[in-house]
């Protein structure tokens, strides 16, 4: 590399100006590749996944391990998961700016708007690299951002009724944050001495209701927001409570207090003894959106929940407290610990790529297979343990002959660093393609946080442009079960569906460009079809319909381990019994 780059985070109608590189993950023979051939890819530009994480979780870990507490927690610690996750970005733009100082660039122009782009400048300007860093102007403030992608959100949900009261909710949560609308509404009765599950978000809620059987008792629910956790419950006709039921105007910090605390936290993390170029990291993480957003939002309304649920644990005097998700379950987690009562995290899904480093606050973690007990970090491990709930039986399949349906499991490209809608549309056009020359069915699986109408619109775009007639539909919420019944083949990013697939025998087709958290570790065991390229993926989709790809043969108990319903019971009673004893006895 030298003289000038440019940096493509997607389709471009312009020719780039010196070589060009890659800032999301494609397929090797994408549309942009075939654009600019000798483009350098995304792991050239930023390092290798796996050790920069390695990296974020050191760093973390120094910055974390003294911090104080605030209202008796440490406050930045609790979302010990995002604080790696930004540090890894941080890394990511600082080994863009060593390789790009190492080859000789001095003008690096972006050629969409990036987060890389601002952290390289900030980079540069640090360390006196003197990079000139190019990028298009943002269009737009972020309130009138915000209020754009809500608009969007809504239009494509044909502003039905969840949808609005979902926008409307997020109103409602940055203008009354701390709750104050609840505080005056009397606390409804709840029976003492039960069982508790705490949900943020719609597949927790799913996974404790697959547990609920085998405890002692059933549960009492307590869901963050009735349009995410409480949806199951609303479905299958179980009550629950808020947690702002507990919740009175004195809980809420003051704006001083509040200062004070940003304070603290920001003098604990300059403080820390670094290496000259660990200081240059934590510079960069305490000028990083990510740091901004948590003395902003997330350590305020922290602040307020370290007394929402020291409250709650006081008023419902749990018997137990179980979770499906660590991070923003954080408080209730750490406020039932302090108290004594016995905690219970319950794998919901696929394990995340932190879960590999971090800690999480419970005194059991309930994991569904003795290969994601492995996926642990080392001292969350030696607290796990395997015990899988026995699924409903499956109906007997009504499919006569070759299944011709092709499932396309989907995940929230939003939500991730490295991905663009333009991989996305290469996908869903190499599944359009190949659903034709099989004259198979495409169905569309839509994850809970996004929208159908988003891919009726770009399927509608895509099949206009490629002119494949194929029937496409499209599916959300219940139904997975029948759909996996007479599905061919499930393609998908890393869904936590994938242990459905394996239960109905499946074939499953992923990815190899795109990296996911347990992709090293489940490589070893063949349980996906990797495809190097959307030839080999229409390839193996083809397959799949001519009844030619194997699903995964060999045992699923590494992943869905055979729990008998007494054991499962006898295990959890003598969890919440022994844990019991065990704080009596302090």
């Amino acid at each position: 590399m030298s003289g000038t780059i440019t940096l493509l985070g997607g389709p471009t109608p312009t020719s780039p100006n010196g070589v060009a590189g890659l800032l999301f993950e494609c397929a090797p023979d994408s549309a942009i590749k075939r654009a600019f051939p000798g483009a350098n890819s995304l792991p050239e530009l930023i390092g290798d996944f796996d050790s920069i994480k390695q990296r974020a979780f050191a760093h973390a870990h120094k910055l974390l391990e003294k911090e104080p507490p605030l209202r008796g927690l440490r406050q930045l610690g609790v979302f010990y998961e995002l604080v790696i996750r930004e540090l890894q970005h941080i890394l990511h733009a600082k080994t863009l700016h060593d390789r790009l100082v190492a080859g000789g660039i001095s003008t690096c122009v972006f050629g969409q708007a990036s987060r890389l782009a601002k952290d390289l400048q900030w980079f540069s300007q640090r360390l006196g690299s003197a990079i000139t860093v190019t990028t298009p102007e943002a269009a737009g403030d972020a309130a009138a951002s915000g209020m754009h992608r809500s608009w969007q959100r809504l239009r494509l949900a044909g502003f039905e009724k969840s949808a609005l009261a979902s926008e409307w909710r997020q109103v409602l949560d940055r203008v009354d944050p701390f709750h104050r609308r609840a505080c005056f509404t009397r606390s409804l009765p709840r029976r003492r001495n039960a069982i508790w599950f705490y949900s943020t978000a719609y597949t927790f809620t799913r996974i404790g209701l697959l547990y609920e059987p085998y405890f002692p008792e059933p549960f009492e629910y307590l869901a963050e927001n009735p349009q995410t956790g409480g949806q199951p419950l609303k479905s299958s006709g179980r009550p629950f409570a808020s947690p702002y039921e507990f919740a009175s105007c004195d809980m809420a910090p003051s704006d001083q207090e509040i200062a004070e605390a940003r304070a603290s936290i920001r003098m604990h993390l300059q403080s820390v003894q670094l290496s000259p170029d660990e200081a240059v990291v934590r510079d960069a993480y305490l000028a990083s959106p990510g740091f901004a957003t948590f003395m902003q939002r997330l350590l305020p309304r922290g602040l307020f929940q370290t007394r929402l649920f020291a409250r709650f644990v006081d008023a419902a005097a749990p018997a137990a407290l179980v979770v499906g998700n660590p991070v923003f379950e954080g408080y209730a987690l750490h406020a039932a610990r302090m108290a004594g009562i016995p905690t219970l995290l319950l794998q919901h899904g696929i394990l995340g790529d932190y879960c590999q480093f971090v800690d999480p606050p419970a005194d059991h973690y309930l994991v569904r297979g003795k290969f994601w007990r492995e996926f642990l970090a080392p001292r969350a491990r030696e607290r796990s343990l395997v015990l899988n709930p026995p699924e409903p039986a499956r109906a007997a399949e009504s499919v006569q002959g070759p299944r011709r349906t092709a499932l396309f499991l989907t995940a929230p490209y939003g939500q991730q660093a490295f991905w663009n809608e333009s991989d996305l549309n290469d996908i869903l056009l190499a599944l359009l393609e190949a659903c034709r020359e099989a004259r198979a069915d495409l169905v569309i699986r839509v994850h809970p946080m996004e929208q159908i109408g988003a891919y009726e619109s770009v399927m509608q775009r895509l099949t206009r442009q490629s002119g494949a007639e194929v029937n496409v539909s499209y599916s959300q919420g219940a139904g997975l079960d029948d759909l996996l019944g007479r599905s061919a083949v499930a393609v998908t990013f890393s869904s936590t569906a994938f242990l459905d697939c394996l239960r109905h025998r499946v074939p499953i087709v992923s990815f190899g460009w795109h990296d996911f958290s347990y992709k090293r570790q489940i490589s070893e065991y063949g349980v996906f079809h990797f495809c190097e390229s959307l030839a080999e993926l229409r390839q193996l989709v083809r397959r799949a319909v001519q009844g030619e790809l194997p699903a995964y043969e060999s045992a699923t108990t590494p992943f869905l381990a055979k729990t008998s319903e007494a054991e499962l019971k006898e295990q959890i009673r003598h969890l919440l019994g022994s844990q019991t004893a065990a704080a009596q006895h302090e």
